[in-house]
């Protein structure tokens, strides 16, 4: 897929974002496993664990349904179905997303934040004493794909401080 000006443009500014909240964006090979490539990296500096964290989102979603049940729809492709959703979610190279994000959060206990192309940036578990780890994501949402996102020289305080407040 070629980028056109316009793409290229929102994409240099999202990176200064990012670079701009004391963060440096890895890329992340793009196979439909991202995600789950992208936390790999996080957790374990490289990427080719996937297939464990993608097998362990499943496992929970599977696991936890009445937290995944009422968040499917009954017109989507797997008709409300979550466990059509979970079949096709155990494929290699299926994308993953939020549900997953949710997954991996409460089942390694850790946070996961987001930088987001549309400038925003936002955390998906709690900050509760019993998560011991926070992760950080690059989500480019033109081409949903995911990076790894590693701090360059402010805190993790500062930088949240400094991205919410705008400064």
């Amino acid at each position: 897929m070629k980028r056109n000006f316009n793409e290229d443009s929102r994409w240099i500014e999202y990176e200064r974002y990012v670079q701009s909240q004391g963060f440096k964006i890895i890329k992340i090979v793009g196979d439909g496993n991202c995600l789950f490539r992208a936390i790999s990296h996080q957790l374990r500096g490289s990427q080719k664990h996937h297939q464990f964290y993608r097998l362990l989102a499943i496992n929970y979603i599977q696991e936890n349904k009445e937290k995944f049940n009422n968040f499917l729809n009954d017109d989507d492709e797997f008709g409300g179905r979550l466990d059509l959703y979970i079949q096709k979610m155990s494929q290699d190279g299926e994308w993953g997303g939020h549900f997953e994000m949710f997954a991996l959060s409460e089942a390694l206990k850790i946070r996961i934040c987001l930088f987001q192309e549309t400038l925003n940036f936002i955390t998906i578990g709690s900050f509760q004493e019993n998560q011991s780890q926070t992760i950080y994501l690059a989500y480019n949402r033109s081409r949903r794909h995911y990076n790894s996102a590693i701090r360059n020289s402010l805190t993790p305080t500062q930088t949240l401080k400094k991205g919410l407040s705008g400064k």
